[in-house]
This record gives C-alpha cells, sequence and structure tokens, in this order.
C-alpha cells in the first residue's frame, strides 16, 4: 500500500521469508497489520520429478 508520499505503508518489516517470518507475518497479517517481507534469496522452485525427492534425502 503506498502512503502519502509515495512509499510503502507499512506497520512491520520483517526480514528474512524463513518459517519464522514468513509464519510471523502470516500471523501480523492476520491481525490486520500491513506487513512487508524481505527475503534476500532467490525462492526455491520446486521440481517434480524424484531427482528432488533424491535430493532432500541425501
Amino acid at each position: 500500500m503506498l502512503g502519502e508520499n509515495g512509499g510503502m505503508d507499512v506497520d512491520i518489516t520483517i526480514v528474512g521469508g524463513g518459517l519464522a517470518g514468513l509464519s510471523l507475518a502470516v500471523a501480523l497479517r492476520n491481525a490486520r497489520l500491513n506487513v512487508a517481507l524481505i527475503e534476500g534469496r532467490a525462492p526455491v522452485r520446486p521440481r517434480s520429478d524424484a531427482g528432488g525427492i533424491a535430493a532432500f534425502m541425501r
């Protein structure tokens, strides 16, 4: 959401989109707060073949 000065109007900024960051973001959003979530790494793309499972099981 954009504020009056053209910047983002958020109540809280969370740095890190891991399990804790995402869980906190969802909980705060459910509490009707405006949340900005910043993640430094590109998202991991799930694989649909068995190689993805084999790599996970190592």
